[in-house]
This record gives C-alpha cells, structure tokens and sequence, in this order.
C-alpha cells in the first residue's frame, strides 16, 4: 500500500473516530452531567481478523477500538457509556454494489449462523448500546457477524 491509502485510512477511521467521539462527550458534558452513550460502529470484524493486504485497515480499527476503551475510562466519571459496535459482512446496498451473488453465498457459507448480517442486526446491537439495559456496560465491543469471530 502507499503512504496516502495508510494515510487515508488512519484518517478516517481513527481521527474520524477521535473527533467524533469528542464532540459527543463535549454535547453529553454540556447537558449538565446527565451522562449518556456514545457508540461507535466499528464498521469490521478487520481488527481482529487480521485481513491479508489490509493491516492499514487493521491498524486503523484496532486503534479506534483501543480508543473507544480509553474514552470510557475518561468519560465514566461524567455517567458517559462509551461502547463499539463490530459488524461482519453486512448486506447493505454498497456491499450489493462490491460483491457478487456467489461471494455473498460464500460469506454465508462460511458464517456459523448460515446467513449474512441484514442492517437490523446491527441496529439492534446499537439500540442495546444505547437503551438501558446495557446501563452498566461501558467499554466494550459487542461483535455482529454470526459467530465469524469470536474474541
């Protein structure tokens, strides 16, 4: 890879996590210290997979992940929850545009639960995330991909 796709990558999915993640402690702090979650979708399983010819996106993932932890520790004492959501494979019209029926096919095969995740699995994770029953949760990365990876 060249220096501008690591460049690009880091860019996008570790300072775009930063700043994001900033402003919306900076938004929760302001409220006047009702706290709140924050959650960031990972967007891969890629962090802990460990791709071929992608450790830019590795490295990139892994680093957000490494954060989400960190600004729990920071934000904890101000009632902020901050967690990850960790999609695999997602059948997302972009993902129709990029893979192949047969290479979807594949990825089911190769996935415990025999299926692909749809969008309302991963909202689902992040409703979680975001409601009350996961009030005492605070750092974690909550993985939907079908068993795929299992940290």
């Amino acid at each position: 890879m060249t220096r501008a796709q690591w460049d690009d990558m880091l860019a996008v999915h570790l300072t775009g996590a930063f700043l994001c993640i900033r402003s919306m402690a900076r938004a929760l702090i302001a409220r006047g210290g009702r706290g709140g979650p924050i959650v960031y979708v990972a967007s891969s399983v890629a962090a802990g997979l460990g791709p071929v010819h992608q450790a830019h996106c590795v490295a990139a993932k892994a680093g957000a992940l490494g954060l989400v932890r960190a600004a729990a520790r920071v934000l904890g004492c101000h009632g902020i929850r901050v967690s990850a959501v960790s999609p695999g494979f997602t059948n997302t019209e972009m993902n129709a545009g990029l893979f192949s029926d047969d290479s979807v096919r594949d990825r089911a095969k190769q996935t415990p639960l025999g299926r692909v995740a749809e969008p309302a699995d991963v909202a689902g994770a992040v409703t979680f995330l975001l409601g009350n029953a996961s009030g005492f949760m605070t750092g974690q990365n909550v993985h939907v991909n079908g068993g795929v990876h299992m940290p």
